[in-house]
């Protein structure tokens, strides 16, 4: 066979490779209704990993501090993993994970138990010294930046329920 033959076959071939279908109409129009819903809890979820960012890196300064060792990357992430002064940031952490899982996954039902996680922990009282919002309110008390970051993702959680109400 030479090029030319062979290349007319290969030709040939693509003309008959079987093409998929649209999708369904109503695909379309449920995407199109999600969207601005999924695109505010995205928006929310980058705030709550700005938030969490701020809220590791002054927890690392406190242990530093208090230890007075420097510590890795590595060594910071086995802390997190692993430690009991940082036990407090776990519950957030792993709400930010579910809300990401659940948008990756188009999951309705996993989107909204994440934002009302969320919506949880944002509004427990910082009554129990070892929970989230006691460490945050101490934290945001001494950094601008970290109250900012905090009112922030409370204003995106208040603009991601009301989109996820609306669906």
């Amino acid at each position: 066979m030479t090029y030319k033959e062979a290349q007319t076959e290969v030709s040939v071939l693509h003309r008959f490779r079987p093409v998929p279908p649209p999708p369904p109409f109503w695909h379309a129009v449920r995407m199109m209704s999600t969207m601005p819903a999924i695109d505010d809890v995205r928006k929310l979820s980058r705030a709550l990993l700005e938030f969490h960012k701020m809220l590791i890196d002054a927890a690392r300064d406190d242990y530093v501090r208090a230890h007075g060792i420097a510590l890795s990357p590595s060594a910071l992430l086995e802390l997190l993993m692993g430690d009991s002064s940082f036990n407090w940031l776990q519950p957030l952490t792993q709400a930010i994970v579910a809300i990401d899982e659940a948008v990756a996954n188009d999951e309705g039902e996993g989107i909204r138990a994440g934002v009302e996680k969320v919506s949880d922990l944002l509004a427990a009282t910082a009554d129990d010294p070892g929970s989230l919002a006691a460490h945050a309110a101490a934290y945001a008390s001494e950094s601008a930046a970290i109250s900012m970051a905090e009112q922030r993702a409370r204003t995106l959680l208040d603009v991601a329920r009301a989109s996820l109400d609306t669906l």
